[in-house]
């Protein structure tokens, strides 16, 4: 077991609050989880502007939730025996003033400040509309989500996943969540609970060491796409 730390000091003249001391030495501790974990960071002025910054960008996100300015994009993934696209995995990405952010900008600071389950949700709902769509017109569309560490630990999301596929006509099979082996193995009983509870609505789940865009570093039946 490892711990980090961060420390905020109370004779700082840019802090003027107990709330805005506690928002300091919150904002250290992700400094020192972003230094390795299991040290210790002591807020220094330069971290005002880093401040700045993510409560910034988690205004753009909450704005984003709010005003449905999240859009999907496609990458498909091949069969390599048949050549045949099997599935698509969806990607995330973050409209905001008319350019399209890709989610390494944006997704940590949601995670920092707890809106990364409700972006979960969102895509989990879209891509449930998706298929069902397609489902609709007689076309069977797969699609891999990837969800976050922290909303494999929510029972909120498992929740919200089950009720999805009760109000729906898909397939569940047709939807494939997707976890990094880091989130899995950091929360390894909540993955194993949220594994089990998402096959029991059918719905498979898989991990792999891929980031939100790029390729697992291993396969043997399928590739994907980059175009």
């Amino acid at each position: 077991m490892t711990a980090s730390a961060g420390v905020s000091l109370t004779h700082e003249v840019a802090i003027v609050s107990a709330e805005e001391l506690l928002a300091a030495a919150d904002l250290a501790m992700y400094r020192a989880k972003e230094s390795g974990r299991d040290r210790l960071h002591v807020r220094s002025p330069d971290d005002n502007t880093d401040m700045r910054n993510r409560l910034t960008w988690s205004e753009r996100v909450r704005d984003a939730l709010d005003h449905d300015r999240f859009v999907l994009q496609a990458q498909p993934i091949m069969d390599l025996a048949s050549g045949d696209i099997a599935r698509y995995e969806l990607l995330l990405r973050m409209v905001d003033e008319g350019r399209l952010i890709r989610p390494g900008a944006f997704l940590y600071v949601a995670e920092e400040f707890g809106m990364i389950q409700s972006i979960d949700k969102w895509v989990l709902s879209e891509a449930v509309r998706l298929i069902e769509g397609q489902a609709e017109v007689g076309e069977k569309l797969t699609l891999e989500v990837n969800l976050s560490g922290s909303s494999i630990t929510d029972e909120a999301v498992l929740e919200h996943i089950e009720s999805e596929l009760a109000g729906s006509t898909i397939d569940p099979s047709s939807l494939i969540f997707e976890v990094t082996e880091t989130a899995a193995i950091t929360n390894i009983e909540k993955a194993r609970q949220f594994a089990t509870g998402s096959r029991s609505s059918a719905a498979p789940s898989r991990s792999t060491t891929s980031g939100p865009d790029s390729a697992p570093s291993t396969t043997s039946s399928t590739c994907r796409s980059t175009t």
